[in-house]
């Protein structure tokens, strides 16, 4: 079962509870082993028990060599965490996971922080937008984005119990606790977090609190809007997609990074495959950060930029 967070504060950067987690699994699993290759990485990584340091391969080699230092480790039955710090290395080692992973059925687990900021873009980050739709071509991926450091923490310990190639990405950048602690979550199942009748809103990571802000903004505009947090997105909750556009005026799905292979092109293939005549708006946060002046970005104009594009789509 999950209970939202009272208050919505801000918490540190996701890393710092991602290390925690780590500390916590390795300590109860020895088997448990985390690979990376960053060098500007946390100090925090120094307070890991001593116990577990044997645990942690901190190696300065290229990203897809990384990838193959993983497999090797899961064929001697370790099970391995690649801690990568941005998107862009699912490209740059894509080739070496599909073949060195999936296609000899070993296990991997890959956690990806994304320092891209919805509110703020002073320069381009040094990201990719594809990552999502890479990982999801693997065939029985497990492919999520995790909204807050409570739901991270669940995914990651979640991943540690499954064989095969799992994915999950977050936002490093101080963010809204949209979840208190104690909160229980199901893979494959998205969690309705508010309920409306005018429009369904479908997202996931760091949007989820965003679109919170949103549904509370259009009320002022007599609009009732239901928000989903599609945490998985493969295997994407079909049940729920059908359930729920059900009546709906409107679909709107919200995803930081491209629309092409994402969320919103599972839920419009949900929608495809069983006929539900609905209208579908796509938002991605790259094309959305595009169309704002950096007057606006730095103001935090976002939501209220997220919310008028909604307004111009449901009024048509």
């Amino acid at each position: 079962m999950i209970h939202l967070s009272k208050s919505l504060s801000v918490g540190e950067e996701l890393s710092t509870y991602i290390i925690d987690v780590f500390d916590e699994l390795m300590y109860q699993n020895k088997k448990i082993v985390v690979v990376k290759n960053d060098s500007k990485s946390p100090k925090k990584w120094e307070n890991l028990r001593k116990e577990n340091l044997e645990q942690l391969f901190h190696l300065e080699v290229s990203e897809e060599n990384l990838i193959g230092i993983a497999a090797g480790l899961n064929l001697v039955e370790y099970t391995p965490f690649v801690h990568i710090s941005h998107p862009i290395d699912i490209r740059k080692m894509f080739d070496q996971l599909f073949i060195s992973d999936w296609y000899v059925e070993k296990t991997l687990n890959i956690l990806g922080l994304n320092s891209r900021s919805i509110a703020k873009k002073k320069k381009k980050n040094y990201t990719a937008e594809e990552d999502i739709a890479l990982m999801a071509m693997i065939p029985h991926s497990i492919v999520c984005e995790a909204a807050d450091h409570i739901q991270m923490a669940w995914i990651m310990k979640e991943f540690s119990q499954y064989p095969g190639v799992h994915y999950v990405r977050g936002n490093n950048k101080r963010g809204a606790n949209v979840y208190a602690k104690g909160s229980i979550f199901q893979l494959g199942k998205g969690n309705i977090l508010c309920n409306g009748t005018d429009i369904l809103m479908i997202v996931a990571g760091q949007f989820v609190f965003e679109a919170l802000s949103v549904a509370n903004h259009l009320k002022a505009y007599k609009i009732s809007c239901e928000v989903i947090d599609m945490f998985t997105i493969k295997p994407i909750d079909h049940q729920l997609i059908l359930d729920e556009s059900s009546g709906k005026k409107q679909v709107i799905t919200m995803e930081n990074y491209v629309v092409i292979g994402g969320l919103s092109s599972a839920v419009e293939c949900v929608l495809a495959e069983y006929q539900i005549s609905v209208s579908l708006k796509k938002i991605a946060v790259v094309k959305l950060l595009e169309q704002m002046s950096p007057s606006q970005q730095e103001a935090g104009l976002a939501i209220h930029s997220i919310a008028q594009i909604i307004l111009e789509s449901y009024r048509k």
